[in-house]
């Protein structure tokens, strides 16, 4: 699939570990950064243009690893078949058998595509970015 955002993964010292936020970050200057505990949210930084215009390349994601109920919709981190983590807004295809997912891009340029659900790791909701400015 092409014109998916890639992303690296922040880690910590354990190789290959998610880098969690702190309890101490999760709040600066009485602004509440998330409502997700903190042992549930980890970040990742998005390049590629698939998102453009609500997710941009160079912005963390904060993604609530916990929360993969895709059947109201969102915006996903997903890992695909080849193990490529991408940010897709994730929508159920309805009455599919096998079960189906619309990865939809907001990049009108980008598209969307069907992917069969058993193909894809829901890795979490996207729940916040940060940006550069």
């Amino acid at each position: 699939m092409q014109g998916r955002d890639a992303m690296k993964t922040m880690h910590n010292k354990e190789e290959n570990s998610p880098a969690w936020l702190p309890d101490e970050i999760r709040t600066i200057n009485n602004l509440q950064l998330t409502l997700s505990n903190s042992s549930r949210v980890c970040w990742h930084l998005v390049a590629g243009d698939s998102m453009k215009g609500t997710i941009e390349g160079g912005d963390w994601v904060a993604i609530d690893m916990f929360d993969k109920g895709v059947g109201q919709g969102g915006v996903f981190a997903l890992r695909d078949c080849t193990g490529e983590v991408i940010v897709k807004r994730v929508r159920w295809v309805r009455g599919s058998d096998p079960q189906k997912i619309e990865l939809i891009s907001d990049n009108p340029k980008q598209g969307s595509e069907t992917e069969f659900l058993s193909k894809i790791e829901i890795i979490g909701r996207v729940i916040g970015r940060t940006t550069r400015v």
